[in-house]
């Protein structure tokens, strides 16, 4: 065939495949669509904070520009509930009380949201505190408490449940702060414990309920 020819006529295809790909372009499936949903969630629950990664979504869409993420926590439903926007595939949620919590992540972009991704749970511990006190015998076996050291000033009072045991083993009502939204505070006359003049030894322990262990305790002689 003539060099000529076959030169002319490859110059022909070119020109017809560059016109047709202006003038008829191949639909983009993915146009004007949001992200896939992510993958590969997973979270890690610390003493007051959740820290989450993921990987993006294989479906980007028209383009991701970044990540709401979502948590569940006292019956609230994940989208009253949008924790953070970040443009990374990582960060912290910080500043939680304890409990559980439940978390969803969706890619975003101009078009929208893209599905959840897979639902994960992590478990917040809370802080063990550590508290001190001085007990003062107001009359023969009857005593008030109060808090001299407190190593975490922010727990409300009913995160504990405090109890007086006698010596022997059994078990006195629990004594109850002075008002249920009271503040553990250095200073204050947070409890008293009386009617014990009958007993020889007794114990004044706490129990944080968070993680149900013992935070302080004292054994005193009510009737010394």
């Amino acid at each position: 065939m003539n060099r000529t020819l076959v030169v002319g006529v490859v110059v022909v295809i070119m020109a017809v495949v560059i016109l047709a790909a202006v003038y008829f372009p191949t639909a983009n499936p993915n146009a004007g669509s949001p992200p896939g949903a992510p993958v590969e969630l997973k979270v890690n629950g610390a003493i007051d904070s959740v820290s989450l990664s993921w990987s993006a979504p294989s479906s980007v869409g028209s383009g991701i520009i970044g990540y709401h993420i979502y948590r569940w926590y006292e019956g609230k439903s994940f989208n009253d509930s949008l924790v953070i926007a970040i443009t990374s595939n990582h960060t912290v949620d910080p500043q939680l009380l304890p409990g559980p919590y439940h978390y969803i992540v969706r890619a975003y972009n101009d078009i929208g949201e893209s599905p959840n991704s897979s639902m994960v749970s992590a478990i917040v511990t809370g802080y063990t505190p550590m508290v001190g006190f001085n007990g003062i015998r107001d009359s023969p076996g009857n005593y008030s408490f109060t808090v001299v050291t407190l190593s975490r000033p922010d727990l409300l009072p009913n995160a504990f449940r405090i109890n007086v045991t006698q010596g022997g083993g059994g078990t006195l009502p629990h004594v109850a702060w002075i008002t249920p939204d009271e503040y553990l505070a250095l200073g204050n006359p947070a409890f008293t414990v009386g009617w014990l003049r009958n007993y020889e030894e007794c114990e004044i322990s706490v129990t944080y309920l968070w993680t149900n262990t013992t935070v302080w305790g004292v054994s005193f002689n009510p009737t010394a």
